[in-house]
């Protein structure tokens, strides 16, 4: 097997390296959008329940009441929170992820250009000795026609 079918079977795997790469990438970026869908319904529901529930100005309302909406609104807040700080990891996950297929990709296409340069140079010196027979067979058949036979 020569050097260039080598890298082509290397590029190959690096090429299956990216794709799987690219595959989570986007897997990472659909989970990103559904949770940042998720915090924006969590945080639009706290402000329309907040106006929503809003008692019209010298009305009163009594202390149970009060004290639910208060513990309410403390856990929407606990989940929004939650739901955050899990949206600012995923995107550190993102940010990591987008690297790693940078990285697979820049090796890939290395392995590419250096496959493609180790053929063109095979190809090259196969056509040199191709040449180089072609010219002995030349000089050979010159030689024989002019009678000068080795």
């Amino acid at each position: 097997m020569t050097r260039g079918k080598r890298l082509r079977r290397i590029e190959e795997l690096r090429r299956q390296t990216e794709e799987q790469a690219a595959s989570e990438l986007a897997s990472a970026r659909q989970e990103i959008a559904g949770r940042r869908q998720v915090l924006a319904q969590l945080e639009a529901h706290r402000a329309d329940y907040l106006t929503r529930g809003e008692p019209p100005e010298n009305a009163t309302c009594s202390i149970v009441t009060w004290r639910n909406k208060r513990q309410f609104l403390r856990h929407l807040d606990t989940v929004i929170d939650s739901q955050t700080i899990q949206y600012e990891r995923d995107e550190s996950m993102l940010a990591q992820l987008q690297d790693h297929w940078r990285s697979a990709h820049v090796a890939r296409r290395a392995v590419e250009m250096l496959g493609d340069r180790v053929i063109d140079e095979e190809r090259r010196a196969e056509d040199q000795r191709e040449q180089r027979l072609q010219d002995d067979r030349a000089a050979f058949a010159l030689r024989t026609h002019a009678g000068v036979c080795p």
